[in-house]
């Protein structure tokens, strides 16, 4: 897989209005959308997305992803060149079809039976792209999140979604598992309401205890919410006590099939029907809970039994409440109902406070908030210290590039930036170990790649009897690991290697390169393993490789590993005779603070050897420096 390139994001709409939120995210040979909606009523630009290449021009789009079925997600996919895929999750595609087909011919075009239907946790490949859909919880029922990868970066596109809902759990597991993320797009709907602990209803399961009162006090409860609010109409219906009726008309009743579909059992619909006259006639006689919405038909409903029964019914509005003013329909309702008026909602969006815990528990490296009207200087907000918020307008692209891993980018091994290297190595360890999460920041800060990895498998060479007299780190090792149980084969007979080498110290080598748990690009095993505990980097008595590259390179392997970092140093190089380069510079630098700091938290190791024809009995010791001594 490519780990070079640039991920771009652009926010065609949603930097600073809720509705009509599209973002992009492409590459040099990729692009794919995200939502494209229509505004709201009054909210924000107005005018329909021009995008080149997807509504406009030559078709230049991959895929059109799309996180519910809202119209401010999804209002201007008919405008979009019908050659683009649309993906859409499976059960929420067939809420969408149901819909489409219930108003065709008054809202839109019906085009939802030729999405392209996906399911959570299955990863979709698009060239470099792999996307996933991921557990949310909103308003409108199987709303997903996506998990988007390419060329080593993650980004997470959160959709709506809140953590009051009866999904609370999963959508937290989620974000728990989630790994590194480079970039997370969030929601910021409530982001400048502060919710009060004393507010009614915070949760969905606080709407129970209302419900149920309700049905206590009235015989005949008409629930008043939108159709696609099926979590809400489900709870309601397990409400509804034994004996009563739970009646929606045939629209809501194809919705609430649909929706129990693979739904846990604790979660679905109870005994819903549809409103034949025989349930109708039975209902009124036994009483009943029933779903209504603001048309001229179920006006027609709820006033004829305000009027024949005024104290044994009762509304329920459970909707937004700036819809009372904004909507003729709904005021209507609302008036016949009078003092029999019951308020039960929540938001479908994330209130602010479980936005700040949602980037808490993801931690992105970068964040951008958008779907909301805040402006970008009123929006307070606390985050970890490890995540930059990026404001960004609509329009404006964000660049996510992908380079190196620390321990290979460009000068790390240049002599001359030595100390430059080992100062910016200081700072990491030390802002990685204050943290709260080490491991999760050194990934940020050394790796490249985020995938979720093949497991290494954990075999090696065993000696292999050197054909030629080369030297190299490898070899070494491999002599060091396997010299005592192959000695009778070290012989120039079997093993050209001009120098065997033999442990005559205290500290054991427990084994030789071995591989990290996951297989990593450009990542190979720990050179040698010390007494079961540290994992260390070596290099040859002759190598030139810098401090800061075997700081860099063993740090890295042992992120989430079970041994401790360390390096080990030939002291002396006897072809050349003198000092080796490692161990000359680590003398030269031993006082300074940077390195004082790296060394609390890798362990240095020295080998000193001495050459008996062509054994080398060497020893490895902690290094203690001279300062201390």
């Amino acid at each position: 897989m490519e780990t070079q390139g640039t991920v771009k994001v652009r926010l065609h709409r949603g930097a600073n209005q809720i509705g009509g939120v599209c973002t992009e995210i492409f590459t040099e040979d990729t692009r794919l959308l995200f939502d494209i909606g229509a505004p709201l009523e009054g909210e924000g630009e107005q005018a329909r997305l021009d995008i080149d290449g997807v509504n406009t021009g030559t078709t230049n789009c991959d895929g059109i992803f799309l996180t519910h079925y809202h119209g401010d997600h999804i209002g201007e996919v008919d405008f979009v060149d019908v050659a683009i895929p649309v993906y859409m999750e499976k059960h929420a595609r067939k809420i969408l079809e149901l819909q489409q087909d219930y108003k065709k011919g008054v809202v839109g075009a019906v085009w939802a039976d030729n999405v392209n239907e996906i399911e959570i946790g299955k990863p979709i490949r698009i060239k470099e792209f792999t996307i996933t859909a991921l557990e949310s919880d909103h308003s409108a029922a199987n709303s997903v999140m996506f998990l988007i990868e390419a060329y080593g970066k993650r980004i997470l596109i959160t959709g709506d979604y809140r953590l009051h809902g009866f999904y609370k759990d999963k959508v937290e597991a989620s974000l728990m598992n989630l790994g590194h993320i480079d970039l997370m797009i969030t929601e910021g709907t409530n982001i400048s309401k502060e919710t009060s602990l004393n507010v009614p209803y915070l949760t969905e399961q606080a709407l129970v205890p209302a419900f149920v009162e309700a049905f206590k006090k009235y015989k005949y409860v008409f629930l008043l919410a939108s159709s696609s609010q099926l979590d809400r109409i489900a709870s309601f219906s397990r409400c509804v006590p034994s004996g009563r009726y739970m009646i929606t008309d045939r629209y809501q009743y194809g919705l609430m099939q649909v929706y129990d579909e693979d739904r846990d059992e604790e979660f679905k619909s109870n005994k819903v029907l549809y409103d034949s006259e025989y349930v109708l006639e039975k209902a009124e006689k036994a009483g009943f809970g029933r779903v209504v919405r603001s048309n001229h038909s179920f006006q027609l409903i709820v006033k004829d039994f305000f009027e024949r029964h005024p104290k044994d019914t009762c509304l329920i509005y459970s909707m937004w409440s700036g819809y009372i003013n904004k909507l003729s329909d709904v005021k209507t309702l609302v008036d016949y109902a009078g003092d029999n008026l019951i308020r039960a909602h929540v938001s479908g969006h994330v209130t602010k406070e479980d936005l700040e815990r949602a980037i808490d528990i993801v931690k992105p490296e970068k964040l951008v908030i958008h779907h909301t009207s805040v402006k970008k200087e009123k929006c307070c907000i606390e985050v970890p210290k490890s995540t930059e918020i990026v404001s960004v307008e609509d329009g404006e692209v964000v660049e996510l590039k992908t380079c190196d891993s620390y321990k290979d980018k460009p000068g790390i091994n240049n002599i001359s930036r030595e100390e430059a290297n080992l100062k910016d190595i200081a700072k990491i360890c030390k802002e990685a170990f204050e943290s709260e999460n080490p491991q999760d920041l050194l990934k940020k800060k050394l790796r490249n790649k985020w995938e979720n990895e093949k497991p290494h498998k954990a075999t090696h060479e065993i000696c292999a009897k050197c054909q030629t007299d080369r030297i190299t780190e490898k070899r070494i090792c491999r002599c060091m690991n396997y010299y005592d149980e192959n000695a009778e084969i070290c012989d120039e007979e079997h093993c050209k290697l001009k120098l065997k080498w033999k442990n005559v110290g205290d500290i054991t080598v427990s084994d030789y390169e071995k591989p990290t748990e996951y297989v990593m690009e450009k990542v190979g095993g720990m050179d040698l393993i010390l007494d079961e505990h540290y994992a260390v980097e070596v290099k040859p008595y002759d190598s030139e490789e810098t401090l800061s590259r075997m700081f860099a390179e063993i740090l890295t392997y042992t992120i989430d590993g079970e041994y401790e970092p360390g390096i080990a140093m030939f002291k002396y190089n006897h072809e050349k005779e003198e000092e080796s380069y490692q161990w000359r510079t680590l003398q030269k630098l031993e006082g300074e603070d940077y390195l004082k700091e790296i060394m609390t938290h890798v362990k240095i190791f020295t080998i000193d050897y001495t050459k008996k024809g062509n054994i080398a009995e060497y020893k490895i010791e902690p290094y203690s420096p001279q300062t201390e001594k």
